[in-house]
């Protein structure tokens, strides 16, 4: 069967139609990759993207997620929130509930939906949340709440993140390994900031907090996991995250008095 032609790598809204089309024939990857002369690996993460940019919930979890937030934040108000990657706010509006929440987004349509759906509370800027991260800590700024929710890893993230909270609730969407399909790049990924390898898919959520701990200490944070659960394509954690002192964190003593 002839390839169909393609000018670039680069996909087309017509390319972005036409996958969508063959997977609701039932097509499988291997068949489409055939027609479109597409990597499969490249098939399932653009159809995975379309998806999510049309907010559907499976692929964003919007309840499962709400419940989490909900129990984690119950009883609490006047809250200072930071919620990276916003999308269309879904989970925006739940924040909103327990206080001030600032929604960043890259995107233009989702920022106007987010500036159209949302209340006053919430304070919608259209960044890059990684870039704006940095200026966030050099600002000095600090929030009771970090969501970091982004297409894909979170690990660019880390360390800094950490800065941002003093006494407060982190949640990180943490995609699981092996759900898409491995290559070279995302074997060197899980290596460099997770310390993982593929062997270790088994117990990848144990050394996925033994590494948050190492990252938090960086900032002299302690953090302990409260919440995680399993959404199939990806994991959702809530971590307590708290300032501490140095000695604290390592079990020092100074003439004898534990510090």
């Amino acid at each position: 069967m002839a390839f169909e032609r393609r000018v670039s790598t680069k996909w087309t809204t017509c390319e972005e139609n036409r996958l969508l089309e063959y997977r609701k024939e039932g097509l499988t990857y291997s068949q489409i990759s055939e027609k479109m002369g597409r990597s499969i690996s490249s098939l399932k993460h653009k159809y995975v993207r379309l998806n999510q940019a049309s907010n559907k919930d499976e692929y964003h979890h919007p309840k499962e997620k709400s419940m989490q937030a909900e129990e984690v934040l119950n009883g609490k108000e006047g809250l200072s929130i930071l919620e990276t990657n916003s999308g269309f706010g879904n989970m925006t509006n739940i924040y909103s509930k327990y206080g001030r929440v600032e929604a960043q987004d890259i995107d233009k349509d989702k920022v106007r939906a987010l500036k159209e759906s949302t209340s006053e509370t919430v304070e919608v800027k259209k960044c890059d949340s990684f870039k704006e991260m940095y200026n966030q800590v050099f600002q000095g700024k600090i929030y009771d709440v970090v969501d970091l929710d982004p297409y894909g890893f979170p690990s660019r993230f880390f360390p800094h993140v950490f800065n941002l909270i003093e006494d407060g609730f982190l949640f990180v969407t943490f995609p699981k390994m092996g759900v898409q399909q491995i290559n070279k790049i995302m074997i060197k990924h899980y290596e460099v900031f997770w310390g993982l390898s593929l062997e270790d898919k088994d117990n990848q959520e144990d050394l996925i907090h033994d590494r948050m701990a190492e990252y938090s200490f960086k900032s002299f944070r302690s953090v302990e996991l409260i919440d995680s659960i399993d959404l199939g394509r990806v994991y959702r954690f809530a971590y307590r995250v708290k300032k501490e002192s140095a000695l604290d964190l390592v079990g020092l003593k100074v003439k004898g008095v534990n510090y």
